[in-house]
């Protein structure tokens, strides 16, 4: 593709975006517009770098990716779980947290202000330090 067809390409795109009522509308002022406002918002925050963190402060990359880092660390975490220490019921129990909550952010979260659960609580987990020796 050459260097003009890019930037035809992209004026065109950009001036269709400026000239869609859905695209510039205000949000609130139709159920359509609405619709497509917030449709449109979970989508950027979804891929775009940044964005995701205006929901949900633990990632900075895309929303899909920083899933998929937490998803990969915890295989890492599990395994290592397992290798070094055999402990079966705690790589089970940060595999469930990895690949655990939400993996993308709906548009219904951008309506509610809803954070999504990037890295859920572990299962059963409470409020006492486990390390503590009881009393």
């Amino acid at each position: 593709m050459t260097m003009r067809r890019t930037i035809s390409l992209v004026g065109t795109t950009v001036i269709v975006l400026v000239l869609t009522p859905v695209a510039s509308a205000e949000p609130g002022t139709s159920e359509v517009s609405t619709n497509a406002w917030h449709s449109t918002a979970a989508v950027v925050t979804n891929v775009v770098p940044i964005t995701s963190a205006f929901v949900q402060q633990r990632c900075l990359t895309g929303y899909i990716f920083c899933k998929l880092t937490f998803a990969g660390f915890s295989v890492v975490a599990a395994g290592e779980q397992v290798v070094l220490g055999g402990d079966i019921d705690g790589a089970r129990a940060t595999l469930g947290r990895g690949f655990g909550g939400d993996w993308i952010v709906r548009p219904s979260d951008i309506a509610t202000g809803r954070t999504p659960m990037v890295y859920p609580e572990a299962e059963g987990a409470d409020d006492a330090d486990p390390y503590l020796p009881p009393i």
